[in-house]
């Protein structure tokens, strides 16, 4: 019970300092502040976290790095395509999300100015689990559905052409491109296309294929 009521402060005061970095920054935000919008005491919070610092790395974790998205599985190679462009529908609600994108934001504009928060954030890559697009290529790899090539690699390469545009959009707040919709399922799926060949290609030695390549949108 006592751990369920832990897990429900420590949530608390996590919703609460992400409320006050985004809107205050990390430098200007205190611990006192992030206590006392929470409804707790600060020996409560440090009780809970034993820095600001470990709070905002805990936030960012949680914000950034925790999903449960996984890749579906089929013994149906020529589905691939579908598996592909619902994988990246479900990543992209994750990945575009406003507190998502703000976060991003804060780093990008604080890391430079300090060194706890280029800390936090190197040492969050290097923990980073193989991203969702990598694990997918492998069990795409491994169900025969594409040729051999270095996931890592090839989950890069279906980011750089399906979802990079729509990140950039989101961290530049300009809206060229739907995110939602008819339009964008349509032009994800495109780009999927795109991306299935390109990765098809590359295991191939980037010797020409059957199937004709689709147009970024």
């Amino acid at each position: 019970m006592s751990g369920g009521i832990e897990e429900m402060r420590r949530s608390t005061l996590l919703d609460a300092a992400s409320e006050l970095f985004l809107r205050d920054g990390y430098t200007a935000t205190t611990t006192d502040a992030i206590a006392s919008r929470a409804g707790m005491s600060k020996k409560t919070l440090y009780r809970l976290f034993s820095s600001k610092a470990a709070l905002f790395e805990d936030l960012v974790r949680a914000r950034l790095f925790e999903h449960d998205i996984a890749p579906q599985t089929s013994s149906d190679p020529g589905d691939h395509l579908d598996r592909l462009t619902a994988l990246l529908g479900r990543f992209a609600d994750l990945l575009l999300a406003p507190e998502r994108l703000a976060l991003i934001r804060l780093i990008v504009a604080e890391r430079r100015q300090t060194e706890t928060m280029r800390d936090i954030f190197t040492r969050l890559l290097l923990e980073r689990d193989q991203d969702v697009l990598a694990t997918w290529v492998a069990t795409e790899i491994a169900a025969g559905s594409l040729p051999d090539t270095d996931p890592t690699a090839g989950g890069q390469l279906i980011f750089d052409l399906t979802l990079s545009t729509y990140l950039l959009d989101g961290l530049l707040e300009v809206t060229k491109h739907a995110v939602s919709g008819h339009e964008f399922d349509a032009t994800l799926r495109e780009r999927a296309g795109l991306a299935l060949y390109a990765l098809r290609r590359r295991g191939a030695g980037g010797s020409a294929i059957s199937e004709p390549p689709l147009q970024p949108c």
